[in-house]
């Protein structure tokens, strides 16, 4: 609004718009991305690992058990899995075919893997598995990894796992301070920052006789002032204190 009221050749001024939705579940949103994007294939059955309670804890091999007519036998990571109408299946000689995140790969990467790296598992077999052509004549078990589907953008958590993020390293950019020493038009805007100055590297001076000066906003009443640094002999310092900016200031 402020900026219409002060532009209102640059700014374009809509009408208030309401838009009414029903919020997706993550099941939902799972099944367009992968039928979209990796197999739009028939599958036999499909098994979701949050849909298991403690299912975070398992192998991937052992959410299949949920399946009907599918049979898991061993221990991680040396399971073996039989699919219905292939009793024949094994982890040493399995003619069912892997698919992970709609690439082929192998039953020896599908014993290494965790239930808490899946986000569910389609298990194909009989004549669904004909649109794989000679590969799927045996079943097809696909894999679809929490790393190639990450809905919600947040990490989870496992008992026992800390997750830690590294920032990393990068250029400091310029922070935005207005110089109104300077008569222009956009100064007739309200000013409300709420943060007035912000400097990552000052050098002060040893006899004690430092200065910054910035310009204030709008908004009076009481701002907090926070120094952080380190002394010559790496001593870390900080200071907190209070500044007022009054309303004729």
């Amino acid at each position: 609004m402020t900026d219409f009221k002060y532009d209102p050749k640059e700014v374009t001024q809509l009408d208030e718009v309401v838009v009414t939705e029903k919020k997706k579940s993550r099941t939902e949103m799972i099944n367009e991305a992968y039928n979209a994007t990796l197999s739009s294939s028939p599958f036999s059955k499909r098994v979701y690992r949050d849909s298991i309670t403690g299912g975070e804890t398992f192998s991937a091999i052992e959410l299949l058990t949920r399946i009907p007519g599918v049979w898991v036998t061993g221990t991680y990571p040396n399971q073996k899995v039989s699919l219905p109408g292939d009793p024949k299946s094994t982890a040493g000689g399995t003619n069912a075919a892997v698919l992970v995140d709609g690439i082929w790969s192998d039953f020896t990467f599908l014993q290494s893997l965790r239930a808490a790296e899946v986000s569910f598992i389609d298990v194909t077999w009989g004549s669904d598995g004909a649109i794989f052509g000679s590969r799927g004549g045996a079943g097809v078990i696909s894999i679809y990894t929490e790393k190639g589907l990450r809905i919600d953008g947040i990490p989870e958590d496992y008992p026992g796992v800390i997750n830690t993020k590294i920032p990393g390293f990068n250029k400091v950019p310029e922070f935005y301070a207005p110089n109104y020493s300077i008569q222009q038009k956009e100064h007739e805007k309200p000013d409300y920052r709420s943060t007035l100055f912000w400097e990552p590297v000052i050098l002060l001076k040893n006899n004690g006789s430092n200065q910054l000066e910035f310009f204030t906003g709008d908004n009076p009443g009481k701002y907090l002032i926070q120094v952080e640094g380190l002394t010559d002999d790496g001593i870390p310092v900080s200071k907190i204190i209070e500044m007022e900016v009054n309303a004729s200031n």
